[in-house]
């Protein structure tokens, strides 16, 4: 994930007009738009079919916190401040992407009676899936400027990222086959996303630098995630940009025997 940005640096501030792809195929011109301030905010794009996604939402705690603010403190001594030329994720709405019933790439529009079948069929999962127990192996900074943490799924877990994708997968079959996370096994939570780069910056070092800094700050954290949101977005990106979104809260009910 972090190779690139490594080997070529920030790929997205050599962009003309912020015109390189960033995240899921939209560019970041497509995502921020800049006032006449300087200021940085989400260009909210309306959908008119809700993408609807299985999420697992950070439990209410001490982590989302100190990633937050261990994130700010980097990224200003790198020279980022928040709205100006980073926008930082809400760590009220930290989560891990798990499955999509349905994506702006492939949109698969749904009937009141589907959707119920749907919130069903995934209760039908969630309520025999056990938590999975997460530990932060490092933060990488990728060349379009999303600041990512990378997690292991620790040994004594009972639960899997890779079953829960593929019993959705059963259950979901008119799911998009291209998903929108490709790895199985993955999980990964978006931090920050770099803008701009700050005056006098080397952006092909930055990237190296600030993941090191954040790996070495986070890496060990740990989390307990015992629950899923089956969410539906109903502007582009909206768990990230803070736009319009409706959850539905889907615990993972299963009991160890042990």
């Amino acid at each position: 994930m972090g190779r690139t940005a490594r080997e070529r640096g920030i790929e997205v501030f050599g962009a003309r007009d912020g015109r390189s792809a960033a995240t899921q195929g939209l560019r970041l011109d497509d995502m921020f738009k800049i006032g006449v301030d300087g200021k940085i905010s989400p260009n909210l794009m309306v959908l008119e079919v809700p993408v609807r996604a299985i999420v697992i939402p950070f439990p209410v705690g001490a982590v989302s916190q100190i990633l937050h603010q261990g994130t700010v403190k980097h990224l200003r001594r790198f020279g980022f401040v928040d709205e100006t030329n980073v926008y930082l994720q809400n760590p009220e709405m930290f989560h891990f992407s798990v499955f999509h019933a349905s994506h702006h790439l492939e949109e698969h529009a749904v009937s009141e009676v589907g959707f119920r079948e749907e919130v069903s069929a995934i209760r039908s999962v969630t309520r025999k899936f056990c938590p999975i127990r997460a530990v932060l192996e490092r933060v990488t900074v990728t060349s379009g400027g999303v600041v990512v943490a990378g997690w292991n799924v620790e040994r004594t877990s009972l639960g899997e990222p890779s079953d829960l994708r593929a019993r959705l997968r059963e259950v979901l079959p008119r799911a998009p086959t291209k998903q929108l996370v490709s790895d199985a096994f993955i999980l990964h939570t978006t931090l920050a996303r770099l803008v701009r780069p700050p005056d006098g910056t080397v952006a092909e070092t930055l990237a190296d630098a600030m993941s090191r800094d954040l790996t070495d700050e986070f890496c060990g954290l740990e989390l307990t995630l015992d629950r899923a949101w089956f969410v539906s977005e109903h502007h582009k990106l909206a768990l990230a940009l803070k736009g319009a979104v409706d959850k539905l809260d889907m615990p993972f009910d299963c009991h160890s025997s042990g």
